[in-house]
């Protein structure tokens, strides 16, 4: 008979799987297995995360086994230093559990899951307690579900004992994480450490200063390698966990909330988010060129061609590094007027070898707001504004490239395009042509464009009429004012909104007038 709990322990992650039949059930024998395991896991400095899983496609755990409760089996019975599951009663576990959800965890099994500390689930995974149907309230489970969900769920869900699928786990923050159920496990195994310092600062009862800083670094990404080679013969690409990342930022938020005795009262909010991160390994080769290499920037780090400018002439052209073969090819072929790159790695052609990083990532690495609230006698307003900051964007050619399927000219196009009579080697748009050219079409330096915005995003005034006040509204608690959304915008980029990125020909976050009367009887 094979052991009914498997155990694989690689550098400092041990695995553990349940590997019973009819659904992975516990009986007394299993629980003692699985708490002299993870009491072993909890005493070994050399191991810092345990990875729980079920064997099998259907079932995480169903819990306690009523085959051993048929055979005479109490549910007193002694299931050693852990408790039932092995988890529940553990004490001092002071290092991270994942469960590794990958089908049904209902009684004992779900309450094996919510003794660990991340849960990651496949999108079939389905969890209950119905010991409720026999009369039976899950103790252990009882407390650590009304902390992980609201309360009013976790009592509805105790008290009926319903089911509950992955999307709803999810939303209720149940699940931390969903998966395919080929790439959980996969996904557990990426381990992360983080630290995390805090500051909190109370001046004059007025204002409150909290700020964070935050590191993480997370190995064993699970990803796709970037190089694999040909003499393996392989046609699809390889995933394995094999990428690191280290993390950090600051995030900071303050509160000021005044009243004077003039009648004055002043409420503010401003919080500021800067999250950055570096690859320190994902697969790639040691290329020949360093320029191509990804390590050391973020991961979302665009890399691209940088653009001198336009060709002036044929003699330009004949005179610089051949582009993309476009001496010898049709289809790469270029003209006074088309995009001029940088030899970056000097070998005296331009192509996929000279691409590399541009600009800021294409996440934003700020995030920011504040807002302001005030109010004097009769008068009140609000302000609030967003922002973010160190990120960038694409124009893509492949859109608005005029004349090409019929399509018309953007009036930045029309008024600033390369031709014989405006031979500006900087201009917006390179030569006109009824077709794309795919020279000017490379990710490049040409059409990269700066994110970072700052956004009134709303904003409220009010006059609230005296009471006393004679006419239609005597005696009436009035109030006329007008609102505002997204009225004004700060960006260096003022062809569409910054804020739709490279999607420029998309629907527009709207400008929105109110003005409205409100009356309280």
């Amino acid at each position: 008979m094979s052991e009914p709990i498997k155990t694989k322990i690689v550098n400092s992650i041990l695995e553990v799987t349940i590997d019973r039949p009819k659904a992975n059930a516990i009986d007394a024998k299993t629980s003692i297995i699985l708490g002299n395991i993870f009491s072993d896991f909890r005493d070994n400095p050399n191991l810092k995360v345990a990875i729980i899983t079920g064997g099998g496609e259907k079932f995480f755990s169903a819990g306690w086994d009523l085959k051993a409760v048929n055979e005479g089996e109490a549910a007193d019975a002694d299931y050693g230093v852990g408790g039932f599951g092995g988890l529940q009663e553990l004490p001092n576990m002071n290092k991270p559990i994942i469960a590794a959800v990958n089908g049904i965890a209902c009684g004992g099994g779900f309450e094996i899951m919510i003794s660990s500390d991340i849960i990651i689930a496949s999108e079939h995974a389905t969890f209950a307690l119905p010991e409720i149907n026999v009369g039976v309230v899950a103790d252990a489970a009882t407390i650590k579900l009304r902390r992980r969900i609201p309360y009013h769920v976790a009592v509805e869900f105790l008290m009926t004992g319903r089911w509950m699928n992955t999307k709803e786990a999810k939303h209720w923050g149940l699940v931390n994480e969903v998966v395919n159920k080929k790439d959980l496990l996969k996904r557990a195994w990426e381990v992360a450490e983080k630290t995390n310092f805090g500051l909190e600062l109370e001046i004059n009862k007025a204002l409150n200063l909290q700020v964070d800083y935050f590191t993480e670094h997370r190995t064993q990404i699970y990803m796709e390698r970037n190089y694999i080679p040909e003499s393996m013969g392989l046609t699809t690409g390889i995933s394995s966990n094999l990428g690191e990342v280290k993390s950090k930022g600051i995030d900071a938020s303050m509160d000021y909330n005044q009243a004077f005795s003039s009648g004055l009262y002043i409420t503010g909010r401003a919080n500021f988010t800067y999250a950055t991160n570096e690859i320190i390994l994902n697969g790639d080769p040691i290329y020949e060129f360093d320029n191509l290499s990804r390590i050391g920037y973020p991961v979302n780090q665009p890399f691209g061609l940088i653009a001198e400018r336009l060709f002036i002439d044929a003699e330009d052209i004949a005179n610089s590094p051949e582009q993309f073969n476009g001496f010898s090819s049709s289809s790469n072929a270029y003209l006074p007027g088309d995009i001029k790159y940088t030899d970056l790695n000097g070998d005296g052609v331009v192509n996929e070898n000279d691409m590399t990083a541009i600009g800021s990532p294409q996440v934003p690495e700020i995030i920011y707001g504040f807002g302001i609230s005030a109010g004097y006698r009769d008068f009140d307003l609000s302000i609030f504004m967003q922002g973010a900051a160190k990120v960038s964007f694409f124009i893509n050619p492949n859109d608005i490239s005029p004349f090409v399927n019929e399509r018309n000219a953007l009036s930045v196009i029309a008024n600033n395009y390369w031709s014989e009579n405006n031979p500006n080697p900087n201009a917006f748009w390179p030569r006109l042509s009824t077709y794309e050219i795919s020279n000017n079409n490379q990710q490049s330096t040409w059409w990269q464009r700066e994110g970072d915005f700052l956004r009134l995003k709303n904003i409220e005034f009010g006059y609230t009429l005296p009471e006393k006040s004679s006419g239609i509204f005597s005696g009436l608690n009035t109030r006329i004012y007008f609102t505002g959304l997204n009225l004004v915008t700060f960006s260096k980029f003022d062809l569409w909104d910054t804020e739709m990125g490279g999607n420029g020909l998309g629907y527009p976050p709207q400008k929105i007038y109110n003005l409205g009367l409100q009356v309280k009887f």
